[in-house]
């Protein structure tokens, strides 16, 4: 969370991209370093540990921002972070 700015109790979109459902919970930061993704309540029924997961946030803003993003290992060990614009697939 702190490597890409994420926030406790910040809302997410979750996509599961092993089962393909999308859903929207929130952030809650666990043991720093842990690497555990967890989750939680109703949307657990969507998800399954071991599942390869995308969690975005989003910012409103007045001007054009560069996403940020970063690549985990199959430990959620940060690996890299990635440049935005060059990561963005532009739809024409």
């Amino acid at each position: 969370m702190d490597k890409i700015d994420l926030w406790n109790f910040e809302k997410v979109l979750v996509c599961d991209v092993t089962n393909g459902n999308r859903f929207e919970t929130y952030a809650i930061a666990g043991e720093r370093g842990s690497g555990v993704i967890s989750v939680q309540g109703a949307a657990a029924r969507l998800s399954a540990k071991g599942n390869c997961l995308i969690i975005m946030s989003f910012e409103v803003s007045d001007t054009p921002i560069d996403p940020q993003m970063i690549l985990v290992d199959e430990n959620n060990r940060f690996v890299e972070y990635l440049e935005g614009a060059k990561h963005v697939q532009q739809v024409h």
